[in-house]
């Protein structure tokens, strides 16, 4: 489960990234 969640978080954390990059 921990493992999971952690892929998920870096998922999340790369879309929102790419998101912060793509709006600046």
């Amino acid at each position: 489960m921990i493992c999971k969640h952690s892929a998920y978080a870096s998922l999340l954390r790369r879309y929102f990234h790419k998101i912060g990059d793509t709006n600046v």
